[in-house]
């Protein structure tokens, strides 16, 4: 598998929603940058960065981002439960 190109742009995350944001808003900040770097990609079956994301409020205030594997370019996911 490829390694990670320095010379690659940063991620672009699209908008969110507004309930979306307020959810994101909640989590601190030093621990988005974790979560947004450990998301599991099925296709490199390992955990990879996620990019060019955007998210998705559910039911319980859950948040699902969904963008695409830094590494090989196949859409991920992960799940937020906010705890609300």
């Amino acid at each position: 598998m490829p390694g990670v190109d320095i010379n690659r742009e940063p991620p672009k995350r699209f908008p969110f929603p507004p309930r979306a944001q307020a959810l994101w808003d909640t989590v601190p900040e030093e621990v988005r940058d974790d979560i947004l770097a450990k998301v599991w990609c099925g296709h490199c079956r390992d955990s990879r960065r996620i990019e060019d994301f955007t998210a998705i409020p559910e039911e319980h205030n859950d948040l699902i981002l969904r963008g695409f594997c830094a590494t090989c370019g196949h859409v991920v996911v992960r799940l937020l439960e906010t705890g609300g």
